[in-house]
């Protein structure tokens, strides 16, 4: 009696996890990398340009130095302002930098990149 339990509990077992099988779903639909530049869907208004040009007015009420900073404190431009006359800065910036730091007589000032041409007055 023991021997024919066990086999039927065996058999049972053996039944029950034949029957479990996981449901095989499709793959996703992967999109296929282009090989070459023809292939490429670009939108029409992509701007290619990985840095981008500014010119920079900066007026200062006394003399000083002035930097001109990245988000990381990285010095773009370093300059001696003379007080009440406007200096222009031209440099290039990466396009991905949303702001400047502008550094004079120990205080420090953010400002926001919005055009290619930016004006700020110093204290």
């Amino acid at each position: 009696m023991k021997t024919k339990f066990t086999l039927i509990l065996l058999a049972s077992v053996i039944i029950a996890l034949a029957s479990c099988r996981k449901e095989e779903l499709p793959e996703p639909a992967v999109p296929q990398k282009p090989t070459s530049m023809k292939e490429m869907q670009v939108p029409v208004d992509f701007n290619w340009k990985t840095t981008r040009n500014l010119q920079v007015s900066i007026t200062a009420k006394s003399n000083g130095l002035v930097e001109i900073l990245d988000s990381k404190g990285n010095a773009y431009q370093k300059a001696f302002l003379t007080a009440n006359k406007t200096f222009v800065l031209k440099f290039t910036v990466p396009t991905f930098e949303k702001s400047l730091k502008i550094k004079f007589n120990g205080k420090e000032t953010s400002v926001d990149i919005t055009s290619d041409n930016l004006t700020a007055t110093l204290n």
